[in-house]
């Protein structure tokens, strides 16, 4: 063979042995790309990169449009009572109870302020009164206060149909500022029969703004909720209060039955559009002038206010 031909022959040899290497490359690397592919599982189809899109965080259980989730979320789990302050040999104004830490217990995930008939009298001789009977109190004073928002609870009520006259259970809030006299009762219902009022009301519950406590000028409005919702039926209700720098909406299980707007009295604006926070408070009074006195035969010797939750949502504006 010819040296020109023997140079030629490995020329050939070289180049073909080099084109079967780039096959092999080519061959390695679609396989791995594939294998990329395949690993994505398809779940970002007609992406050429296989990137998969990342998950909405899930709702909180308690978010409500609107308002979001919630600030303050008291379910009763901690028996401790963190976020409360639990009252203590008091009196409460027009009543006949003595206030005591002992009418206050955490069962099952429920709060439970109830009042008892005690075996011997309390004797007040400042307010020359014999109290027979204790209470329960708490509030969030120094704890938890907000201005505006949205105030929930869900609870049982403790006014026996007929066995419960003077049983006053509430849930209510009141500004840190004292020089501010405004007050917002969510709730308050009272026991029956009823001796004063002439009015019965058994199964409802009172919505009531006082823009100052002058005296018997405080109360700027009032309302009870529907004939339609029985709310001494022994089940759980709730009690919902929308605040707003325009308005304050009052709701019983989810219903509105009461709104009172800024424009309403020139007294709005101190009491709830100053931006004074509010505390919370939750308790049960035995006893007042406007629905009558406890006595044995008409109040039951013990009855039970039963609060499964509170919370309260920020107003986001």
């Amino acid at each position: 063979m010819s040296t020109i031909r023997i140079h030629h022959f490995l020329r050939t040899a070289m180049a073909s042995v080099a084109t079967a290497g780039m096959v092999s490359a080519f061959a390695v690397a679609s396989s791995a790309t594939a294998c990329v592919s395949s690993s994505s599982g398809g779940a970002s189809k007609g992406s050429a990169t296989g990137t998969v899109q990342p998950q909405r965080p899930a709702k909180s259980p308690y978010y409500v449009k609107g308002w979001g989730t919630p600030v303050f979320n008291e379910d009763f789990n901690d028996p401790s009572l963190a976020q409360w302050n639990i009252h203590d040999n008091e009196y409460a104004n027009h009543d006949w109870s003595t206030v005591k830490k002992e009418n206050v217990t955490v069962k099952n995930g429920k709060i439970i302020l109830n009042t008892k008939r005690l075996d011997q009298a309390v004797n007040d001789e400042k307010n020359e009164k014999k109290r027979w009977y204790s209470a329960g109190f708490i509030d969030t004073v120094g704890k938890f206060s907000q201005a505006y928002g949205r105030f929930e609870m869900r609870a049982k009520l403790p006014t026996i149909k007929n066995k419960s006259r003077g049983i006053w259970p509430a849930f209510w809030l009141r500004a840190d500022n004292p020089s501010n006299g405004g007050e917002i009762d969510i709730l308050e219902a009272y026991g029956t029969p009823d001796a004063v009022n002439g009015f019965d009301p058994a199964g409802r519950s009172q919505g009531t703004l006082h823009y100052t406590q002058d005296g018997e000028n405080w109360t700027m409005t009032s309302k009870f909720t529907p004939k339609r919702i029985d709310l001494n039926d022994g089940e759980f209700h709730t009690w919902t209060l929308e605040w707003t720098p325009e308005k304050i909406t009052f709701l019983v299980d989810g219903q509105a039955y009461h709104t009172v707007k800024k424009t309403d009295d020139p007294r709005w604006k101190k009491a709830f559009g100053s931006g004074d926070p509010y505390s919370i408070r939750l308790n049960v009074q035995v006893g007042s002038k406007y629905w009558g006195t406890p006595n044995p035969t008409d109040t039951a010797d013990r009855t039970d206010y039963v609060v499964d939750y509170v919370r309260v949502w920020k107003y986001r504006g």
